[in-house]
């Protein structure tokens, strides 16, 4: 019994694996990116698909039927039974997502599962094993002729330059609303006036320690007469994002 059960549920994981990877991806896509999302869906739903069926819908199967063959109940009603009971725990396994929609995932699953189990069975009698196994390979075969088809009909990956530190100041120096407002838009240095105060404000940047990855410095000094003063503000900056990265120095006093 627990080898035909092992079997079919080989056969339903990887049945629901294709399905909803070519769902969710969408199989002939001709997008780069389609060959890694097919994977990238194919382990997600795997993470749920192997316990799922091979933990909870084996020992149900197995449960329901050593219940069943203890009672003396035409086949019919015996089969009848069966396949509710599998359609209800199938439907139940949706319970800790507590979701209607995975209530139907399951139910799918439990009735693919009996149609499964009996042509698992009737190869079993009917079948040499070297015809079983090679069914058995049927999906798998599947699985990898999907993967090889999208990686070969997907377009080229399209070349994105490099992130480079114009782009980040660039970035850093977009938005508005803030201080960085009255910092140069380029590297560089501007000098002006402010309440007798000579006021010099600065844009520079370095690179940090990741790839493309710079620290943008916005840099203001002002003196007056014997006062003077430096006020540093950094902030980390990568592709389409930026994140403040502390400051030093005391405020100016114009402000």
């Amino acid at each position: 019994m627990l080898t035909h059960k092992m079997a079919t549920a080989y056969v339903t994981v990887m049945t629901i694996v294709l399905f909803f990877a070519w769902q969710y991806n969408g199989l002939w896509t001709e997008e780069w990116w389609a060959a890694s999302e097919f994977i990238g869906w194919s382990i997600v739903i795997s993470l749920y698909a192997f316990p799922a069926v091979f933990l909870y819908g084996i020992v149900v199967s197995v449960c329901i039927e050593i219940t069943l063959a203890k009672l003396t109940i035409h086949i019919a009603v015996k089969w009848a039974v069966s396949a509710i009971l599998h359609l209800s725990f199938g439907f139940l396994c949706s319970l800790p997502f507590q979701s209607v929609f995975f209530g139907f995932i399951g139910a799918g699953a439990a009735l693919f599962f009996i149609i499964a189990e009996q042509l698992v069975i009737w190869c079993i009698r009917r079948l040499n094993r070297r015809t079983r196994l090679t069914l058995l390979a049927v999906p798998l075969f599947l699985f990898v002729f999907s993967y090889a088809v999208l990686l070969i009909a997907s377009s080229p990956k399209p070349y994105i330059p490099p992130f480079s530190s114009e782009e980040a100041v660039q970035f850093a120096t977009s938005g508005s609303g803030s201080t960085i407002d009255n910092f140069p838009k380029e590297t560089g240095t501007i000098k002006l006036e402010i309440q007798g105060y000579t006021v010099e404000r600065e844009t520079a940047v370095t690179r940090a320690g990741a790839k493309e990855q710079y620290r943008v410095a916005f840099i203001e000094r002002w003196m007056k007469g014997s006062e003077s003063g430096e006020h540093r503000m950094y902030y980390t900056v990568t592709r389409g994002s930026m994140e403040a990265a502390g400051s030093d120095g005391p405020r100016p006093p114009y402000r």
